[in-house]
């Protein structure tokens, strides 16, 4: 019998990554063994937390972008989830209208005859995304032949186009009059809303995103530390749709939120360190679900104050290591308001900005239809 028992001890051992006990203190001697083909479930306790049954659940957004950096305390999650949609919502719009521009070329080059007044697609950089749409006169092909000399002309090679400073409608008509399209007026016309609205909507979003991350960065900055770093963000598979558009924008606003998540916890950890002293720091929701106003509760008497001034610390009959205590406390607890003040306000003026900014280019898009195709067959 001691043999079975030994065994099922053995198994069960195997089984659980625990050892137990071979026999029950309570059964009474000479009942027979437990059965050795169905063990007796050990207790919960004695399981390693690495074999409990869990049902995974899916990661969230945030936990995708930060997978590489090391556990630690966060506050709430969702603090820049408004900004990043608004990040989201601006990049893709502005490579929505980049990718416009560029058709936009292609229709007016067949929609019409050949000509000296074309549509041309600028950028700032070589291979770079466009940037304006402007309206250009083909340079005529240079004479290579000197008749003077009856030799090769030297010299250097003159532009092959020039852009024409066109701001209204009048412009352009004196540029169709001047480049012989007067047959084709009503058609280089239609084209004028929609280049309009194109180059409007772009710059809006462009300067906008370049402000907003130049504030954020500012802050970076003047706050002593560059945060931490955001290099694993761009492994998010969200990051494709915005590659080249906003990704120094979104990096920063996460490591903004990321210092003010850190106010949020010190001010949680602080409030727990002051419940030994006289006075206690009580949080409470401010305008928003991420403000926070402190009180300071008299832990004998009940009373609260807004604020704690250094001439009633000093009035009061403490000793000296709690009078240091305090002194510390109201100091880091102004500190820490203060800067969540300061990086809230920021993450709320760039969310403002993007948001004035989409709707402004929604209404400039929305105000004129895309020129469709007309393909014509020209004889010559």
């Amino acid at each position: 019998m001691q043999n079975f028992i030994s065994k099922g001890k053995k198994w069960i051992g195997k089984l659980f990554g625990a050892d137990l006990p071979c026999l029950d203190p309570d059964r009474p001697t000479g009942s027979p063994p437990a059965r050795t083909d169905r063990p007796v479930v050990p207790d919960l306790g004695s399981i390693p937390a690495s074999q409990e049954s869990t049902i995974p659940e899916p990661p969230s957004f945030f936990e995708l972008c930060s997978s590489n950096l090391p556990p630690e305390p966060r506050a709430d999650t969702t603090l820049t989830e408004g900004l990043r949609g608004k990040i989201f919502s601006c990049a893709l719009t502005k490579k929505d209208v980049e990718d416009e521009m560029k058709e936009l070329c292609k229709t007016y080059r067949a929609s019409m005859p050949p000509s000296r007044l074309q549509l041309w697609v600028h950028r700032y950089s070589k291979g770079g995304p466009p940037a304006v749409v402007q309206w250009v006169r083909l340079s005529q092909k240079p004479d290579e032949f000197d008749h003077v000399t009856l030799g090769p002309r030297g010299g250097k090679r003159p532009r092959w186009f020039k852009v024409l400073k066109i701001r209204t409608r009048t412009d352009l008509g004196d540029a169709i009059h001047w480049n012989g399209l007067d047959m084709h007026r009503k058609t280089v016309m239609s084209y004028f809303d929609r280049w309009q609205a194109l180059n409007k909507s772009r710059s809006i979003l462009a300067r906008t995103m370049h402000t907003s991350t130049m504030g954020l960065t500012f802050n970076l900055k003047s706050s002593g530390s560059e945060g931490e770093s955001a290099t694993h963000l761009l492994s998010h598979p969200g990051m494709k749709f915005i590659q080249g558009y906003g990704i120094g924008l979104y990096c920063t606003a996460w490591q903004v939120g990321r210092l003010a998540e850190g106010n949020l916890i010190a001010l949680k950890e602080l409030a727990a360190r002051t419940k030994e002293l006289s006075f206690q720091v009580v949080l409470n929701r401010g305008a928003t679900e991420f403000d926070r106003s402190v009180t300071w509760e008299h832990g004998l008497s009940g009373r609260k104050f807004r604020y704690l001034k250094d001439s009633w610390l000093e009035s009061m009959a403490w000793s000296s290591e709690e009078l240091e205590a305090m002194r510390e406390a109201v100091g880091e607890c102004r500190g820490l308001v203060q800067a969540l003040k300061i990086r809230l306000g920021v993450l709320r003026r760039a969310e403002s900005m993007l948001t004035k900014a989409l709707l402004e280019a929604d209404r400039l898009l929305g105000q004129t239809s895309p020129v469709e195709k007309t393909i014509r067959e020209w004889r010559y």
